[in-house]
């Protein structure tokens, strides 16, 4: 089995799972402010994170305010998933503030950002150039990226397995640094999280790289490794 490790898939929406996901390393985001941590038990090889992603921005059941009491009882590996959505019911404006609060919390806590990108670039740019944070561009579909995000050593690239195979973003991902590189399922409601999606998503990156899955495998599990870390270290308290 290759050594993947998938930095992005919804495990407590999914309608199936198979049991590979209870045995390799996956980043489990958050959208509505809620406590990922519930799923340990589940997934004892997981990584936690907590936000608000913009779709889900002035919904009853999402707080702000949870957000930043869950990172003060630790456990968390990452803020997110958060950003900017051109199809959000809520205004630019409104999401930038919810972007903005979530960056100072990520600096505060010492946490990369899990960033969803929609719409809204150029204002994600001057959120980043404003107050600078490590993270990851979640599912990355950019055609091409900006001078000033390949030179921030901590921005990496989600590679989705979702990632249609006509995207103009495979172009980016050929050329990319491959040490800047995520692999990710996007797993949810509409998607199974199972080994072999993820394992095709690391084949598909590797063949438009002329690279071995291994290789990939092995860089992209190094990166997450190196931007989410080891749960256990990240946590601030005696989570149980």
């Amino acid at each position: 089995m290759l050594p993947l490790f998938d930095s992005h898939a919804h495990l407590g929406r999914v309608t199936h799972y198979d049991e590979h996901y209870t045995q390799i390393p996956v980043v489990i985001p958050g959208v509505a402010a809620e406590d990922t941590r519930l799923l340990r038990a589940q997934f004892p090889c997981a990584r936690f994170a907590t936000g608000v992603h913009p779709l889900w921005i002035g919904k009853e059941s999402c707080h702000f305010a949870d957000v930043e009491t869950l990172l003060g009882s630790g456990g968390f590996c990452a803020i997110g998933e958060c950003g900017f959505d051109r199809r959000a019911a809520a205004s630019w404006e409104i999401q930038k503030q919810y972007f903005s609060q979530q960056i100072a919390l990520a600096i505060t806590y010492d946490l990369p950002v899990i960033v969803h990108l929609v719409g809204g670039l150029e204002i994600f740019l001057r959120c980043h150039q404003a107050q600078p944070f490590r993270g990851v561009l979640h599912s990355c579909t950019l055609a091409q990226v900006p001078r000033s995000l390949i030179d921030a050593p901590d921005i990496y690239f989600g590679f989705s397995a979702r990632l249609p195979q006509n995207s103009r973003a495979n172009q980016l991902f050929m050329t990319l640094p491959l040490e800047r590189v995520l692999l990710e399922s996007d797993a949810d409601e509409t998607v199974p999280a199972t080994l072999p999606i993820l394992e095709a998503a690391c084949q598909r990156l590797a063949t438009l790289r002329s690279e071995t899955a291994e290789h990939v495998a092995n860089v992209t599990s190094r990166n997450a490794y190196q931007l989410f870390g080891d749960c256990s270290k990240t946590t601030r308290s005696s989570y149980p």
